[in-house]
């Protein structure tokens, strides 16, 4: 099989077992220089010499998840906290918009029926 891909097929290995809430792309960047590093240096090595030095893609990707857990709740509680505020926002917004669009509306109702005579 080609180096290339071997490569590709334990990155993909990995990523597959990797969960979709975990930022992952740091780690993945740096599994793939250390891959390359290592195929520099064993030009003629298969999938499985890949697997003998990192591990098994499932327990590879299992490590990465049990590190990350430490940071990863806060990092969504404050994204969640965001998207909270932001929509608290908006719906305001709305709300202020469609006050004024209504009294707009009624102040025009009230100029449309003054009647003003001139004699």
């Amino acid at each position: 099989m080609e180096q290339n891909n071997i490569k590709k097929k334990y990155i993909k290995a990995v990523k597959d077992h990797l969960c979709s809430i975990a930022p992952s792309k740091d780690f993945m960047e740096m599994l793939s220089n250390n891959i390359d590093e290592f195929m520099s240096a064993n030009p003629n090595c298969t999938y499985d010499d890949i697997i003998d030095q990192f591990g098994e893609p499932e327990d590879v990707a299992e490590d990465y998840l049990s590190e990350s857990k430490e940071s990863l709740p806060g990092k969504l509680i404050k994204k969640n906290r965001h998207k909270k505020w932001i929509i608290v926002v908006l719906v305001i917004a709305l709300i202020a918009g469609g006050f004024y669009l209504w009294d707009m509306h009624m102040n025009d109702q009230a100029k449309a029926t003054i009647v003003v005579t001139v004699e």
